[in-house]
Order: structure tokens, then C-alpha cells, then sequence
């Protein structure tokens, strides 16, 4: 179980941005996990976790509409310093971790679009836990946890090192007013320091999908593949507004 207290002051608008600043408290409450080693699952008792975070976000939305936007920059920055008791982690300096997000529809003519985007997230400090590593997998940023970076092809979320970039492109296709046949094809660079990201672990995949802006919400469909993590095909299908 998670919960959360926040206060937060996000009233600040110039234009298209808009910038926020606040501070958090959030406590982890739960006893045990799974744990999928590479022999057999296994059950770790990693007791519960507190977190006192300070944080400073940045946004900039110049889309012209919520789902399937056929112009627009959408980009999002973010620095959160996490402690347990206000000023230090674990006896340590505070845990800091540097987001960002950079997407964009480039219409290539009327009905279609290629849509590029790139992620990142950064993390600095000793004795990070598990509560605060980089995830990777889904289709929406920051969709389960607040570290979420989407990938296409891990429909399961997993964990990776501490410096994780992603970059992303999409082919849109526009069919009669509200269908869409999309081509996404994704690729990823972790490491657990950022000097080292092209020498690490790299990961990629792609989709094929079907999707329908309906006046309920996007109804899609999709078939992807990831290498370098699962190696599987899977397949993912949404229905409706997402919350």
C-alpha cells in the first residue's frame, strides 16, 4: 500500500508553461514482494519505506488535443530531492533525480504524422531503494508510478539502472476521420552511471496497432515485440479515457 500527502502551489502560467513547486510525503506500507530472479520467483521482505520530497516541475503543452494531436510540442522537466527525515537519506545526502519528456507531431501531410519523442531519468546518490528506481515498460509516461517511462513492447513494467534515455518514433496514419493505423518503433539506454550509458545495456522494440478516437475515448489495439528484455510478442488493447 502506498500513501501520499502533498502540497503543492502549480498556479504559476506564462503562455503555455506552466511551473509548479511543493513537497510531498509518501510511505510505503507492505511486507513482501516478488521478486523473478533468473532461476525461480523468490519472496523478499524489503519492510516499509518514507519518503519527505521536495520537487520542481516544468510543463509545456502547445497540442491541439488530447488524444491523437496532429500538431503541437508537448514537454514536461522535473527535479525531485528525496529524504527520510527532511534533509538526509539513510545517513546519507538526499537521493535527487532529474526527469524529462520531449514529444511532437510533425504532419507529414494531412492524414499523416510522425510523431518523435525521447525520455529520460536520472538518478544521483548512494543506497537508492527499490521505491525510487527507474521503470520502463507500458504505453503511458508516469501512468503506474511517478518514474514510469513508456516503452513499447514491455507491456510489463520493469525496473532498470539508475541513468535510463529513451527515444521513440511513431508513423500515424489518419483513415477516414477518427481511424488510425500506427507504427512505433522505440529504443532504450541504461547504465547505472551516466558516463556509461552507450556502453551498457541497450533495449528495443516496436508495435503495430489499430486505433479508434472514439467519443468515449481511444479504443486501440496493438501488437508489439521487445529484444534485449522479454523477447516475446504481446499484445495490448485500451478502451477508453485513460485516468
Amino acid at each position: 500500500r502506498k500513501h501520499t500527502a502533498h502540497a503543492t502551489y502549480n498556479n504559476v502560467w506564462i503562455r503555455n508553461f506552466r511551473f509548479s513547486i511543493g513537497a510531498k510525503f509518501e510511505l510505503y506500507d507492505f511486507k513482501k514482494f516478488l521478486f523473478d530472479s533468473e532461476s525461480d520467483p523468490e519472496w523478499f521482505d524489503i519492510g516499509d519505506e518514507k519518503h519527505f520530497t521536495y520537487f520542481a516541475t516544468l510543463n509545456y503543452d502547445t497540442y491541439d488535443r488530447a488524444y491523437y494531436p496532429r500538431r503541437g510540442v508537448n514537454f514536461s522537466a522535473s527535479y525531485h530531492i528525496y529524504t527520510d527525515n527532511l534533509f538526509q537519506y539513510n545517513n546519507h545526502e538526499p537521493i535527487s533525480a532529474l526527469s524529462g519528456r520531449l514529444e511532437g507531431v510533425v504532419p507529414i501531410t494531412n492524414r499523416f504524422s510522425l510523431v518523435p519523442a525521447a525520455y529520460m531519468r536520472m538518478l544521483f546518490g548512494t543506497d537508492i531503494p527499490f521505491t525510487l528506481v527507474n521503470i520502463i515498460g507500458g504505453d503511458g509516461y508516469k501512468r503506474y508510478e511517478e518514474q514510469q517511462m513508456p516503452f513499447v513492447g514491455l507491456t510489463h513494467v520493469e525496473t532498470c539502472a539508475n541513468s535510463l534515455v529513451i527515444a521513440s518514433l511513431k508513423a500515424r496514419q489518419r483513415m477516414g476521420g477518427s481511424h488510425y493505423l500506427v507504427l512505433t518503433g522505440n529504443y532504450a539506454i541504461t547504465s547505472e552511471k551516466p558516463k556509461d550509458l552507450l556502453r551498457e545495456e541497450r533495449i528495443y522494440g516496436g508495435g503495430i496497432g489499430y486505433g479508434f478516437d472514439s467519443i468515449g475515448g481511444p479504443l486501440e489495439i496493438s501488437f508489439n515485440y521487445a529484444g534485449g528484455r522479454s523477447n516475446d510478442v504481446s499484445t495490448y488493447i485500451n478502451l477508453g479515457f485513460k485516468f
